[in-house]
């Protein structure tokens, strides 16, 4: 049941005032989470993606383990596979269209990093060793012996961290949009020159919350839209908790690209998954990854996408990655 009511406001494009009819519904459902009020877009975008991963038949719980405290999702049954988020606000929000389809199939586990979410650590370092540590500790908690990993960008970092120092507790391996294997300095220069910006942060830890639509043209082929008005509650509850910390954990990366003897490589056999159109990794990054890795790894480019193939397109990015990971 719900009620119309109306506000009156200003289009951001003819900059005259209308009039907005609104459609509030009331809903009866015996899944519940707790919305701060006054209700944000934030709150309710988040909310929308909690009843997503609960509907799934996934379960929220904060464990309490030697490094950190870390929230994650769990549950299904199968086969265990893990999915890690890119350099985001937290897992839901990541994998919020990979959720139910693969509960359907999968013992899934979806923890938020170190940093984002509700992920706290208990030390200072932020570096990738920690993050894929702090997994490991995670799946011992449920005594989860093996498991299938996907990574989107940060998160393919951090499952490159896992399969090499701890090879036996992964079987198959996805890296979406993240070329952990091979990338250089001369690589890291010519994206900053391409997106002119002098730090990979200036990107993903925006300043200002106008230039979120800035990451959003980095992220998707066809971005959604997103009114002007809404950027300010975005960036405040998405990009201004633990910037030091996040920043620091940028800088591992560019520190470890720049340690000419430290070569990753892994002997799993791993899907290279990316977006035809990423700015970001261009692609040219995935084939030569994919040569480097030779016969181990095969790659999947997904046309009308850039950086998050995941989100836009939800169907055929699961059935792909179903497909490689059940052959």
């Amino acid at each position: 049941m719900g009620r119309r009511v109306h506000f009156t406001g200003r289009d951001s494009r003819t900059r005259t005032k209308r009039r907005y009819d609104v459609l509030v519904v009331y809903l009866e459902d015996p899944i519940s989470v707790s919305i701060p009020l006054p209700i944000s877009p934030y709150h309710l975008q988040n909310h929308r993606f909690y009843r997503t991963f609960a509907r799934s038949g996934l379960t929220q719980n904060q464990a309490e383990l030697p490094s950190a405290s870390v929230r994650y999702w769990i549950g299904g049954s199968g086969a265990p596979l893990l999915l890690l988020q890119g350099f985001g606000a937290c897992a839901t929000w990541q994998w919020h269209g990979q959720a139910r389809y693969f509960a359907s199939k999968r013992r899934l586990i979806v923890p938020d990093l170190l940093y984002f979410g509700g992920s706290i650590p208990r030390h200072t370092e932020q570096s990738l060793e920690r993050q894929a540590e702090v997994i490991v500790e995670l799946l011992d908690h449920h005594n989860i012996d093996m498991v299938d990993v996907v990574g989107v960008s940060y998160g393919g970092f951090v499952a490159l961290g896992l399969a090499q120092k701890w090879a036996d507790r992964v079987n198959r391996v996805v890296l979406v949009d993240s070329p952990g294997i091979g990338y250089v300095e001369s690589d890291y220069r010519s994206m900053l020159e391409s997106l002119r910006i002098d730090h990979i942060g200036d990107l993903l830890l925006p300043d200002d919350p106008n230039d979120i639509t800035r990451l959003l043209k980095v992220a998707w082929h066809r971005p959604p839209w997103t009114p002007s008005f809404v950027l300010p509650n975005i960036h405040k509850h998405m990009f201004c908790d633990r910037v030091t910390e996040r920043r620091a954990l940028l800088q591992d990366i560019i520190d470890r690209m720049r340690r000419a003897d430290d070569d990753i490589d892994i002997p799993h056999r791993t899907l290279i998954a990316w977006g035809r159109h990423d700015p970001l990794f261009p692609v040219h990054l995935a084939q030569r990854m994919q040569s480097t890795m030779g016969h181990r790894a095969c790659l999947h480019i997904f046309e009308r996408s850039a950086h998050t193939p995941n989100m836009e397109q939800i169907r055929s990015f699961n059935q792909v990655v179903e497909g490689f990971l059940s052959h």
